[in-house]
């Protein structure tokens, strides 16, 4: 058809092919040359800085939670430590009655309480012979974790009404709920399900550890005591007056702001209104993009394969050799 309206018949010379040939290899391998140097640009600097602080991160997170953990165990070895000493029982016995109490629900600060709440009955009750309480036999007892923990075994021998009347006694009305599970608790069964170290053992373990932590508290005072001999040398006026002026700039900038406090919030509400507007377009054509995607990322798979198999990228990458 072109040949037959135009009446010219379209020729190229080897020679122009040769050269055409020629031409277009040097743009491609130019193209080739910047899309390799480029994406090595981008490796060796946003790429290598990129893997190097994922890198960083991936070290320096679990040395962040083997310190978290440190300090937990530190906080909570002075704490029973601290509790044990106002029970006057051992760490590792407190520890043991907390486990069983967590293991019905019964956290350690409600069971705390109720130990609280017994060790003043029994206060009372030995301050007043005379009067009969139901934690008279436990006078004397020295230990008042060991005692609260025969009170309770002593109380499952009593009927549903005993116990309450019991626990409204000596705990208050409010703390019956609370422990009723933990009452029923078969301790001889849970000790075995719980199993762990002996109370001795633990007492030796949490009391070492409570002394780390109070290592650590003196070394924290020391450190904050020198810091503030430090900063006492080092902060002068000129700071002052620098952090007054930056102040200001933020306060004068914050009532400009209050000024146009209408404009910025027809802004905002028409802004919200467009992005109600885009989200509901967006869930209008979410079924077919649904149904478009798995092909798109199909397609992008098989183009991402045919880029690692060109030249510029295997030239570029160590191993990957050069086209055969």
């Amino acid at each position: 058809m072109f040949k037959e309206v135009l009446k010219i018949e379209p020729r190229i010379e080897g020679r122009d092919l040769a050269s055409m040939e020629r031409t277009l290899n040097k743009r491609f391998q130019n193209v080739a040359k910047k899309f390799g140097s480029g994406l090595v640009t981008a490796i060796k600097g946003g790429g290598i800085t990129g893997l190097a602080i994922a890198l960083i991160d991936k070290l320096l997170n679990p040395l962040k939670e083997v310190q978290d953990s440190i300090q937990r165990s530190l906080n909570n070895a002075d704490q029973l430590n601290t509790n044990a000493g106002q029970f006057n029982t051992t760490s590792g016995k407190l520890a043991r009655l907390q486990a069983f109490g967590k293991a019905k629900g019964l956290e350690p600060e409600q069971l705390n309480v109720l130990i609280q709440k017994f060790q003043s009955a029994v206060a009372d009750a030995a301050a007043d012979p005379s009067k009969q309480s139901a934690v008279s036999a436990f006078v004397g007892e020295t230990d008042t974790a060991e005692a609260f923990f025969e009170f309770i075994q002593s109380l499952q021998k009593l009927n549903k009404t005993q116990q309450s009347l019991v626990q409204a006694e000596v705990f208050g009305e409010k703390q019956i709920l609370k422990m009723s599970e933990f009452l029923q608790t078969d301790f001889a069964q849970a000790a075995r399900m719980i199993g762990g170290p002996s109370a001795e053992q633990l007492t030796q373990s949490i009391d070492r550890t409570a002394m780390l932590e109070d290592v650590q508290a003196f070394l924290r005072q020391r450190r904050e005591l020198g810091d503030l001999d430090t900063k006492g040398q080092r902060i002068k006026p000129s700071m002052i007056q620098s952090m007054n002026e930056a102040e200001e700039i933020a306060l004068t900038q914050e009532n400009k702001r209050l000024g146009s406090y209408d404009s910025l919030k027809a802004i905002q509400i028409n802004t919200d209104k467009l992005v109600k507007k885009l989200e509901d377009a967006y869930l209008k054509l979410a079924p077919a993009i649904a149904t478009v995607l798995p092909v798109i990322v199909e397609q992008i798979g098989t183009a991402a394969k045919g880029i690692e198999k060109s030249r510029a990228v295997r030239g570029m990458v160590p191993g990957a050799g050069k086209d055969k």
